[in-house]
């Protein structure tokens, strides 16, 4: 159809049809055929789309009504005469053709007035370069009014200062409500809006409006988007991975194998109980050995293809490289070398001591990274070998550290190359040497290495979808936005300022080149002179990599609005923008954020997410479990973290015992909450304004709320006694927070002035709400997941400060003493490494992360002269001068002046999309996915879970109140009558039930009582027990060993609790037998005697 098309009408294919273009790169997705990640990967998105495109209608009737209620709110409010102090958008009487958004006028007097004809008067900040126009303007019923007076009834006098200002975002008609509507969806600056609308109609209660259509829009029917592709793609958990077949059946060899090793080794009860068995008791888990690898196996081969493993020198190289000492030694110089690439900043005296030092120790850490590379070199070998040096990823990233830095100490004397900054920002990377040292940082970072397959997969994807839009882009907006910029404001001329209506398209590159015009518009105006330029944007189409850039910037969702409000005023190429002149081009943003922004990004992150966690639960073992197995495992390891509670006796004392009594009552608790609540409402009271018998309210009441408390903490130690009060942590925690209080109390009395600590300390009370954790158990389930994540967010929160401090510190490096600019200023820079930190965490969040990177890549006018005599000379207007400039002949760099130009835009660009997505969209989402994994799994409803496991724990309190971890063997029948199900019989058991459990609990007995874990584990056992496998249940047994009590071999138990049980019911059976043996033959003899006594009688 291109080719038709040009041909047909001679374009040569430069018309718009040749966007048909970006169609071929469909032919690259035949790809799939072959490539099988790659095509399930498409099959997945498919399978998105079908459930996306039922969401997508919800979405857009959702804007659409949304849409409709904001014209009628907000329809033709969304502007503004602020410019002008006193300015109004109004239609003056008598005028026809007023636009649909009034223009702005001021109001003016008969003194302003010289002629019939009105005349300029000067008005700050007026459009028509600070004048404005004064004129009559006729009432209603009034023909003429050139004689009468400003004051007159029917005559205002007006002077015109400009159009009004008309948001970009408004409610003026149904395209550019849904525009809006859209903006608000995407987050980006969408309180601004809200903030408007309030302003606009007085009226507070619009903000609903905005809350209502964020949480819907946003947090809700938008996220849906991210679950979608999460559960299509759990769907596909092998996309990037090998067989899980080949896995298992890997793992079923590595299990025989370690099996082998262990069958040697039995005991009296592991004879019985064989390994296979899942029941059997937690003794017999003790045989499984923990063998330790030979640390030798890795010393072999030639170093060089000369030094053997006989070469004393090499051997003792292998032992100190090997050793923990060594170890820690590395450790030791990296955590210095970190804090040394922290210290040097970039605004430090080049000629100081102190950077002097910094350089030495620079050199110093360079030759003993250098040398731990040699020695571990000469100790492994190269890279010939399995296990040489080279053959280890962690050890190629040593070695590429310590060469460039050596390269960089070599070139330090040649300060002309400009490379030499980029080569000596690789020192930043020093810090990741660490990551190799740090077992949970290295399992964040091989988990993430590991995914790279599947996440390039998904990459491609990504990137041929961008690049069918950036086609798009470059035919639809290259080389069209270019503007004409007015030099002395630095913003793009507005024809409606300068030009009649009807010259206003004259505008374009050829009247922009000749530099300056005489413009005398309105008119009547004095003449005056403007300066203008053929000026490009940051953000353009002209070429691929430009257009991929800036859509990546637009899928990111950080300043995208500009670049869609430009590209809804272009008009051509060469030609000047006008407002809205193609108003239809912003549905190019909308669909490239849909399908770009909230389906690729949320596919990219998803993708990254599950395979993180496949890889978790793989380096967990978790891949080769069944969920059987895995709910076994989960179970060991609740069954683990308990302990036995010991019963807090009441005290000796009546007014104790009483006291007792009070504060371990439900009503004492309730009433303390409910305390605690109106406390935080009195707290909520505070204001701004308030009178003095409000504050005195308020001040009173704290005092009241504190001596309450204090009381509280008073009774419950007279109570419970003070070892009790003290040994408790919630306790402990209300104790804390009396004694800030009391002191936030004293400290009022004591001065007259409000001090602001008194009010932080008095905010901790609010914590006292964290008592209800314990009582609501959603909430309860809520905080230890939270709490349970805390091992893994440390590890992906290492891992993301690491990288966090190797970008600060080549952040330091490469943008250290840039130009500041609109976004990169006093607030935001690199000129330190805990502002480069603060910088790096707003662009984590996204925050205006492309507004700093375009800042980077200024190349104009970024010499600042800092040589006093020739700023004297310019009176201080030449402080940036641009390269080449004759002010610099004759000075000195960092003398007379300061090169605060940027880098490279390449480097640039790297070193902030690079950070945006490893840091913003991977390591942060890996934090929520670590929660949200957590979640679900504790979400889960397992037979045996916490609750039925502190049922456990308070019925073990009954038998054994001074938690000694050992109740008399008798006593378990008692127990399981107490257990709520599935642990006991509670509620509905009879005896023969617990007999039939009695029989399955295989606890051994050690001097006729049993172990509080051991009893625990036998239950759950009963109820979760699978077989597991060998390495896992090893991994299971050391987290519990050190739980179970120590005895000597002679010592080791021979029976269980079944065997127990089962020699009494025997025991008992043959007793039973015996008695009704013995009642029988009692009755034999009973009635023989009877029979024979008649016989006697008759023959007597």
């Amino acid at each position: 159809l291109e080719v038709v098309v040009a041909q047909a009408t001679g374009t040569d294919g430069d018309s718009m049809f040749s966007v048909f273009r970006a169609f071929r790169l469909l032919r690259v997705f035949r790809l799939t055929r072959s490539w099988k990640q790659l095509n399930k990967i498409i099959n997945t998105i498919f399978r998105s789309v079908a459930n996306i495109a039922y969401l997508t209608c919800i979405l857009v009737l959702f804007i659409f009504i949304f849409a409709l209620l904001g014209k009628e709110f907000f329809g033709y409010k969304f502007k503004s005469c602020d410019f002008v102090e006193g300015a109004k958008s109004t239609c003056p009487p008598g005028a026809r053709d007023c636009p649909d958004h009034y223009d702005c006028y001021v109001p003016c007097l008969d003194s302003d007035l010289f002629a019939t004809t009105g005349s300029f008067m000067e008005v700050e900040n007026s459009r028509y370069n600070g004048a404005a126009k004064c004129e009559r303007f006729c009432g209603e019923g009034t023909s003429s009014c050139d004689a009468l007076p400003c004051e007159h009834a029917n005559v205002t006098c007006l002077a015109e200062v400009g159009h009004a200002d008309v948001m970009r975002y408004n409610f003026d008609d149904i395209f550019s409500s849904i525009i809006s509507i859209f903006q608000v969806l995407t987050g980006e600056n969408w309180n601004e809006i809200m903030y408007e609308a309030v302003d606009k109609t007085g009226q507070d209660a619009v903000s609903l409006y905005f809350i209502l259509l964020t949480i819907v829009g946003n947090y809700i029917v938008l996220n849906l988007f991210l679950a979608i592709l999460l559960d299509n793609f759990g769907e596909d958990p092998d996309i990037g991975e090998v067989n899980i077949l080949e896995n298992l059946k890997s793992a079923k060899k590595v299990e025989s194998q370690f099996l082998r090793v262990n069958s040697a080794k039995t005991s009296t009860l592991s004879k019985q109980y064989p390994q296979e068995d899942p029941m059997k008791p937690l003794i017999c888990y003790q045989y499984v050995s923990d063998q330790k690898p030979d640390k030798y196996k890795t010393y072999n081969g030639k170093t060089f293809g000369v030094v053997g493993t006989e070469n004393r020198a090499r051997l003792f190289c292998f032992d100190l490289v090997s050793s923990k000492p060594f170890e820690y030694l590395i450790i030791f110089l990296i955590v210095a070398s970190s804090i040394t690439l922290a210290l040097d900043a970039p605004t430090l005296d080049e000629d100081s001591k102190f950077k002097k030092v910094l350089e030495d120790l620079d050199k110093f850490f360079t030759v003993a990274f250098l040398l731990e590379v040699v020695l571990k070199v000469f100790a492994y070998g190269l890279a010939k070998g399995e296990d040489a040096y080279l053959k280890s990823s962690w050890n190629v990233l040593d070695f590429v550290i310590a060469v460039i830095g050596a390269i960089s100490w070599g070139l330090a004397g040649a300060q002309s190359l400009e490379s030499l900054r980029a080569i000596r920002t690789v020192r930043a990377l020093r810090p990741l040497k660490m990551a190799s040292r740090a077992e949970g940082m290295k399992v964040v970072v091989n988990a993430l290495f590991a995914s790279i397959p599947s996440i390039c997969n998904v990459a491609l994807v990504c990137l041929f979808l961008f690049v069918v839009f950036a086609i798009f882009g470059i035919n639809l907006f290259g080389g069209k936005f270019y503007y004409c910029e007015d030099l002395g404001s630095d913003e793009r001329i507005d024809p409606r300022n300068i030009l009649p209506e009807n010259m206003r398209g004259i505008i374009d590159k050829d009247w922009c080149d000749v530099g300056s015009h005489i413009i005398t518009y309105p008119p009547g105006i004095e003449p005056y002179n403007i300066t203008h330029s053929w000026s490009n944007q940051e953000w353009n189409f002209d070429n691929i990599a430009h257009s991929l850039l800036t859509l990546f910037e637009v899928a990111t969702l950080e300043m995208w609005l500009p670049i869609m409000y430009n590209s809804a005023d272009i008009v051509g190429i060469d030609k000047q923008p006008i407002r809205d002149a193609s108003k239809g081009m912003e549905m190019f943003y909308v669909c490239f954020i849909i399908v770009g922004g909230f389906f690729l990004l949320n596919l990219f992150v998803g993708v990254t997410i599950e395979k993180f966690s496949s890889m978790q639960e793989k380096n967990k073992g978790g891949v080769f479990l069944t969920p059987e197995q895995h709910e076994w495992q989960k179970v060991q390891k609740i069954i683990g973290s308990v302990w036995p509670n010991k019963e807090q006796p009441p005290p000796a004392g009546k007014w104790r015992k009483a006291m007792y009594r009070v504060v371990t009552s439900n009503f004492f608790e309730d009433f303390i909450m409910t305390a605690i609540f109106v406390n935080i409402v009195f707290m909520a009271m505070t204001k701004d304004g308030m009178s003095d018998a409000y504050e005195g309210a308020l001040f009173y009441a704290n005092i009241f709320f504190t001596a309450l408390f204090t009381l509280e903490a008073a009774m419950r130690i007279t109570g419970i006694g003070v070892t009790a009060y003290f040994t408790n942590e919630w306790y402990l925690f209300d104790f804390f927070i009396v004694v800030v209080s009391l002191l936030g109390v004293i400290l009022d009395f004591a001065s007259s002035t409000e001090i602001p600590a008194v009010s932080i300390l008095r905010v901790f009370r609010f914590a006292r709400i964290f008592r209800l954790i314990p009582k609501a158990k959603t909430l309860k389930r809520l905080f230890e997941t939270l709490y349970y994540s805390l091992p893994a967010l440390g590890n992906v929160g290492s891992v993301l400060f690491l990288f966090f401090f190797i970008y600060a510190v080549m952040g330091m490096s490469l943008f250290g003493k840039v130009k500041h600019g609109e976004t990169l200023n006093r607030h935001a820079n690199f000129e330190s490494f805990f502002g480069s930190l603060l910088v790096l965490f707003r662009m984590s969040t996204g925050e205006s992360w492309n507004g700093l990177m375009h800042d980077t890549m200024v190349n104009t006018r970024c010499y600042e002269i800092t040589h006093a005599p020739t700023l004297a000379s310019c009176g201080g207007s030449c402080q940036y001068v641009g390269k080449g400039d004759a002010l610099l002949s004759g000075l000195v760099e960092d003398d007379g002046y300061v090169n605060r130009c940027g880098q490279h835009p390449l480097i640039s660009v790297i070193y902030f999309c690079s950070f945006v997505i490893m840091c913003a969209f991977l390591l942060l989402n890996l934090v929520i996915a670590v929660i949200i994994g957590n979640f679900e799994e504790a979400s889960i409803d397992y037979m045996v879970n916490k609750d039925t496991v502190r049922n456990f724990v308070n019925c073990w309190q009954v038998l054994d109140p001074q938690a000694t971890h050992y109740i008399d063997a008798e006593q378990i029948g008692e127990l399981v009558e107490m257990l709520d199900p599935p642990l006991g019989i509670k509620g509905g058991g009879t005896k023969t039930g617990t007999d039939g459990i009695l029989t399955q609990l295989h606890i051994v007995i050690r001097a006729r009582k049993i172990h509080f874990l051991e009893t625990l584990h036998a239950l759950a056992g009963r109820i979760s027990a699978v077989k597991l496998p060998a390495q896992t249940e090893n991994k299971v047994y050391k987290s519990l060993k050190s739980r179970l009590p120590t005895m000597p071999p002679s010592a080791t138990p021979k029976y269980t609790v079944s065997q127990y049980y089962a020699a009494i019911y025997v025991q008992a059976a043959i007793r039973g037998f015996l008695s009704r043996v013995d009642w029988i033959d009692r009755n034999e003899v009973e009635m023989e005697s009877r029979s024979e006594s008649p016989t006697k009688r008759g023959a007597e």
